[in-house]
């Protein structure tokens, strides 16, 4: 059995392939009463991330019990968003969302690499502070951050979880909403798909 990640990369591949033999004729434009066209969705999601700045934060941490502190330098950039719709024959609209994520933490790269994920697998999207986060994460320490930071939650059904970051929650709030919608829009195209 393939899993989701690879499942995925072996999906982007594929499209990129296809990429140019894709055209308007052959993308539905999925519209909802309730909110925009996916095309426009679609548009305004890769817009907007795209216009993103890299983001730098530093983050400390103190453990409560030792009092022992640490401190990072992190970024976060996130680049060449593209959001692709298209119709596979038996299975109907899919819509991939790909994009390059780097990060580094005191100036080391600790991620930097083209990730992507199908829309039509997301069951949930969500913002949440960072400093919120790893205090979840490490309850025995105290963590505070220089610069307001929020992480989006692109979580799939089979557990799988990709992440972007932002420095302005209603940034990230709306582009969350765009992507929530842009999902239902590729669910039910699915649905309408004979």
């Amino acid at each position: 059995m393939i899993s989701s990640k690879a499942s995925c990369a072996l999906a982007f591949l594929s499209l990129l392939a296809v990429d140019a033999a894709l055209s308007a004729n052959n993308v539905q434009q999925l519209s909802d009463a309730a909110g925009p066209s996916l095309k426009d969705t679609t548009r305004f999601v890769q817009e907007r991330l795209n216009a993103v700045e890299p983001l730098s934060y530093g983050l400390r941490r103190r453990d409560v019990a030792s009092g022992k502190t640490s401190e990072t330098k992190n970024s976060a950039f996130t680049s060449n968003v593209k959001v692709l719709v298209y119709k596979k024959p038996k299975i109907g609209t899919q819509c991939l969302f790909s994009y390059h994520d780097k990060e580094t933490q005191d100036d080391e790269v600790i991620e930097d690499r083209d990730l992507g994920v199908l829309l039509n697998d997301i069951d949930q999207v969500s913002v949440t502070p960072v400093e919120a986060i790893d205090q979840d994460l490490h309850p025995s320490r105290k963590t505070t951050i220089t610069t307001p930071v929020f992480r989006m939650d692109l979580h799939s059904a089979d557990g799988g979880d990709n992440f972007l970051f932002f420095s302005s929650e209603d940034l990230a709030n709306d582009i969350a909403k765009a992507i929530t919608h842009a999902v239902e829009l590729c669910v039910s195209g699915e649905q309408r798909t004979p």
